[in-house]
């Protein structure tokens, strides 16, 4: 019956909520590393297939060693508060910052990519306890399109580097 191994889920919380509901789901029994894509991957990444194909290669002969990198061909270089200005939909960013981390921390340069799309190891994720996770399914699962799902996309890369602020 379940050909795709496809686990029906409640349309809320962009593709961040869909993202952190499986690490919260599967936090004892992670593989080694997770890609994380959205529906149709190409509108962000056009060389995504090769990308993945030279991951799992990479992973298949045991030499990726990565805690996280980014599939999508444009990062960008800004600040939380250029993002609160330049999008409407960040409007809150350094409040969603603080319900995410607990603290807040100014105007901080970040990078993130548009899309969303990123591996991360076993590894990265486990830094962090899973009720850290399951904060973030919390925030994002009021709503189809919550604006707090714009800010957590800007927020993967520090999620699974909890030493870069």
């Amino acid at each position: 019956d379940n050909v795709y191994n496809q686990i029906p889920l409640n349309n809320v919380g962009r593709e961040g909520h869909t993202y952190y509901k499986y690490i919260c789901d599967n936090y004892e029994k992670l593989p080694e590393y997770t890609f994380f894509l959205q529906g149709y991957p190409f509108d962000h990444s056009g060389n995504i297939i090769c990308d993945l194909t030279s991951h799992i290669n990479l992973i298949k002969n045991k030499s990726l060693e990565i805690g996280f990198k980014y599939l999508n061909d444009h990062v960008h270089n800004t600040s939380l508060d250029n993002e609160k200005h330049t999008h409407w939909q960040c409007k809150n960013i350094h409040k969603t910052w603080k319900r995410v981390f607990g603290k807040n921390v100014g105007n901080l340069n970040i990078s993130f990519n548009a899309g969303a799309q990123f591996v991360v190891s076993k590894k990265n994720i486990l830094k962090r306890p899973k009720i850290f996770y399951e904060n973030i399914v919390k925030i994002l699962e009021y709503d189809i399109d919550p604006l707090e799902g714009y800010d957590i996309e800007r927020f993967h890369l520090y999620i699974f580097n909890k030493n870069l602020f």
